[in-house]
């Protein structure tokens, strides 16, 4: 009861699978562990699963590299391309997470999550949200990160649970942890700070101090601060003449 459309489209079954769809040439060739209800439609899309699991992949060399990972759902050109034993991925978007590892993540958009260069590190952390065109795209271990908008937190690459909302949103973030930045080039040039919270369209937008650990919330807050620390400032412009000043609220 599977449907095989493809020069070597599941040619390796031992007639123990069941309700299997692959179309494309390759398409889970090497399955032989009586595997059910997996969907492979493109070329080597599913190309080296051999494990009793249940993987979706749509597109060409989607999931190819799964070998027995579960409950992968991938769709889009080379998306999800790296996994092999990762389970419960969402990966939608022309190469979203190409070159990522890890599980549980969920990346919407194309080259989310990528680091597709030859030369970058796999995506090996887990439990992160990655929504937009190059969402989290160098992110390589950090787990827990919620990255949505166009190129939100884009340059991340060890930094753990941060939150980054927006249009390039704590874009030159490294590997700063635990850090909210919600608008439009909030919080837009910290690399590595912890702990800050920036609410508001350029909220924060210069500051780059590792040292620094601001609250601005409104439009403009704290949008010249650049080593100031522990300034809770909330307001639209609020704080907007500090720069390396602290301690004010």
């Amino acid at each position: 009861d599977c449907v095989a459309v493809g020069y070597g489209a599941l040619d390796a079954a031992n007639l123990g699978e069941h309700r299997c769809v692959a179309i494309g040439s390759g398409a889970l060739g090497a399955e032989t562990s009586s595997a059910s209800d997996c969907v492979a439609v493109g070329c080597n899309a599913l190309a080296l699963q051999n494990a009793n699991v249940k993987n979706t992949a749509i597109g060409g060399l989607a999931g190819d590299a799964i070998t027995d990972g579960d409950r992968n759902t991938l769709l889009g050109y080379l998306s999800g391309s790296a996994v092999t034993g990762g389970d419960d991925n969402v990966c939608v978007g022309s190469m979203a997470m190409a070159k990522g590892t890890g599980g549980q993540n969920v990346v919407v958009g194309s080259l989310a999550g990528s680091s597709t260069s030859n030369t970058a590190a796999a995506m090996a952390g887990s439990y992160n949200v990655l929504l937009g065109y190059a969402a989290g795209y160098d992110l390589t271990d950090g787990p827990g990160n919620i990255l949505i908008g166009g190129a939100a937190g884009v340059n991340i690459t060890t930094g753990d649970y941060n939150i980054a909302i927006g249009y390039q949103a704590a874009d030159a973030m490294i590997g700063g942890d635990v850090n909210l930045a919600i608008g439009i080039n909030a919080l837009g040039a910290e690399d590595a700070a912890s702990n800050c919270i920036a609410i508001g369209g350029n909220a924060l937008e210069v500051q780059n101090s590792d040292a620094a650990v601001n609250l601005a919330i409104g439009r403009y807050a704290g949008d010249s601060i650049t080593t100031g620390t522990q300034n809770a400032l909330i307001g639209h412009e609020a704080g907007a003449a500090l720069q390396d000043d602290s301690y004010n609220t």
